[in-house]
C-alpha cells in the first residue's frame, strides 16, 4: 500500500487534502463514524494500528498538529479502546463464553492456575496482562472471557 502511495504521489496528496478538509468540515461526523467503525472492529477482532494512525491523523488535522490536539486524542482514544474491548467481551463471553472454558481453561493446568488468579484477584490481573505485548488486544479480549470474570 505505501508503495502505490509513493507511485501515484500527487493523487495520494490529493486524497489526503480533501480528507483533511472534509474532517474540518465535518468535525462531529468524523469522530462519530470513526469510533463506531473502531468499536464495531474490536468484536470483528480487526487490527487496530490502522485506527491507532487514523486517529492521530485525524487530530493532528484538526488541531493543525499543535501537541494539545495530542492529548486529546490519546485521551478519546483510550476511552473509545476501552469500549471497544469491553463491547469484545461482553461479546465473547455472551456467545462463546462456555465453549471457549473448555478449550482454554478446563484441558490445561496453566491456565486452571490463571483461572483461580482471575477469580480472587481479577483486577490486578486484568491490568498486569494487558500491559503484556504478547498477545494482541481484540484476541486478547475474546480469550477474557474464558475465565470466571466478571464484566
Amino acid at each position: 500500500m505505501v508503495v502505490l502511495a509513493l507511485i501515484y504521489k500527487n493523487k495520494t496528496l490529493d486524497l489526503i487534502f480533501s480528507y483533511q478538509e472534509w474532517i474540518k468540515v465535518h468535525f462531529f461526523l468524523t469522530l462519530l463514524i470513526f469510533y463506531s467503525i473502531f468499536s464495531i472492529s474490536g468484536i470483528l477482532i480487526l487490527p487496530s494500528a490502522v485506527f491507532e494512525i487514523l486517529n492521530g491523523f485525524i487530530y493532528a488535522t484538526l488541531f493543525d498538529g499543535k501537541i494539545f490536539g495530542f492529548f486529546i486524542g490519546i485521551s478519546i482514544f483510550l476511552i473509545f479502546n476501552s469500549v471497544s474491548g469491553t463491547f469484545a467481551f461482553a461479546f465473547s463471553k455472551k456467545f462463546f463464553g462456555k465453549r471457549l472454558k473448555e478449550i482454554l481453561v478446563d484441558s490445561n493446568e496453566k491456565m486452571k492456575m490463571l483461572n483461580f488468579i482471575f477469580k480472587s484477584q481479577g483486577f490486578k490481573a486484568l491490568g498486569l496482562l494487558k500491559l503484556s505485548p504478547l498477545l494482541p488486544m481484540s484476541i486478547f479480549n475474546y480469550c477474557l472471557a474464558a475465565f470466571e470474570s466478571k464484566l
